[in-house]
């Protein structure tokens, strides 16, 4: 059997769900309906352009009707930071403790080792400083420019790279081919002591080589604190568009700068009107608009 609704009675009952719901309720369900509303009305706020890259520009004269920088794409910004990250001159830290150490291991080995061998070296006995101040201006030169462990020497494709060397408080730049290894410089120590003036330089070269340790290591903190600020000084822009300008003619092309143009306009357009009063007013206009129509 079929049932029938008659729209009287439809009607009451309507009426009476209505009339059941609490005053207090159907000011919240007022005020939830005000918060979907209000969003919904247009404020200007929104770039009224449509636009793609290589389409042309269907408008009359766009001309930017204030000042704006040209926001670099986000593949620019990528690639300015990678070169950044590959780029970036490392930081190696000379450790000056080692240069005292050195020389203090080089005088006792001095001593000992002429002690055993006086009738050998007669000249080491006759000019025992002279020996003592050359070994000690050998291990101040070498040890004072640093010397890197091999196995942490920098591979680098351009033996130009510039590394930051620290010695105390004082950064000094060098290139990679410039640093010393242990091999290099038992090499500098080999190819200069001839060249001394000393008539035993042999005696030495036994006694300078082992004290040849490295004593340049990567300083990873610094490194690390000097590329996040290198990465900090990369601009987010390039160029400016000044009030007034034509930024793209009716029946032009959208290139990728004018593209870019286009993009940088409309966000600061939007920023601009976003944050301005004209935007609270109006918004505030249709807040109180939709309450008056509820109310």
């Amino acid at each position: 059997m079929a049932i029938k609704f008659h729209p009287i009675s439809m009607k009451k009952q309507l009426e009476t769900f209505f009339n059941s719901i609490p005053n207090s309720a159907r000011y919240v369900v007022a005020a939830l309906a005000l918060v979907a509303l209000t969003p919904l009305f247009p404020t200007n706020a929104t770039f009224k352009y449509r636009f793609s890259l290589g389409q042309t520009w269907l408008y009359d004269d766009l001309v930017a009707n204030l000042d704006f920088p040209i926001q670099k794409t986000a593949d620019e910004l990528a690639k300015e930071r990678a070169d950044i990250e590959r780029e970036v001159s490392p930081f190696y830290e000379i450790d000056l403790d080692v240069i005292k150490q050195r020389k203090k291991a080089f005088a006792k080995d001095f001593t000992d080792l002429l002690a055993r061998n006086r009738v050998q070296f007669p000249d080491v006995v006759r000019n025992t400083e002279g020996y003592l101040n050359y070994g000690n201006y050998v291990l101040e030169r070498l040890l004072s420019k640093g010397i890197l462990k091999t196995d942490t020497f920098i591979e680098h494709r351009d033996k130009e790279f510039v590394i930051n060397v620290l010695r105390g408080n004082v950064t000094e730049k060098q290139t990679q081919q410039n640093l010393f290894t242990p091999e290099k410089a038992r090499d500098w120590l080999s190819d200069s002591l001839p060249f001394s003036r000393l008539k035993e330089p042999e005696f030495l070269l036994s006694l300078l080589e082992p004290q040849l340790t490295p004593n340049l290591a990567f300083n990873a903190e610094k490194t690390r604190a000097f590329k996040q600020q290198e990465l900090e000084k990369v601009a987010s822009a390039r160029g400016m568009v000044r009030s007034g300008e034509l930024i793209v003619p009716k029946g032009g092309i959208i290139t990728a700068g004018v593209y870019q143009k286009l993009i940088s306009y409309r966000e600061q357009y939007e920023s601009d009107y976003l944050s301005s009063r004209k935007f609270f007013i109006v918004f505030f206009g249709y807040v109180l608009l939709v309450a008056m129509l509820f109310g």
